[in-house]
């Protein structure tokens, strides 16, 4: 699938919202800085076209590891697993 950096900034900020992790900065900024890290990531690979769920794996990643976010990326997990749950549904 083609990037979407907003799709992914929607998604964090989703997750944002629904964990209450106090940050430093907005939602909206700690939001955006994540997509650009994962953006960042896959162009340092070479990466244009990549799938859902290696986007999702760098987000998470990126969440945990540099954001410093853990209860945001437990969030950001059962969003995923809800979207994954409404695409099979889409397909079936």
């Amino acid at each position: 699938m083609p990037w979407d950096r907003m799709r992914i900034a929607n998604a964090v900020l989703s997750a944002l919202t629904a964990s209450r992790e106090p940050t430093l900065i907005k939602p909206t900024t700690m939001a955006n800085i994540v997509s650009r890290l994962v953006e960042n990531e896959l162009f340092e690979r070479g990466e244009t076209r990549v799938g859902i769920e290696a986007v999702q794996d760098l987000v998470e990643l990126k969440l945990m590891t540099d954001a410093d976010l853990p209860r945001t990326a437990k969030a950001y997990v059962l969003y995923r697993e809800q979207r994954a749950n409404e695409r099979r549904k889409r397909h079936d």
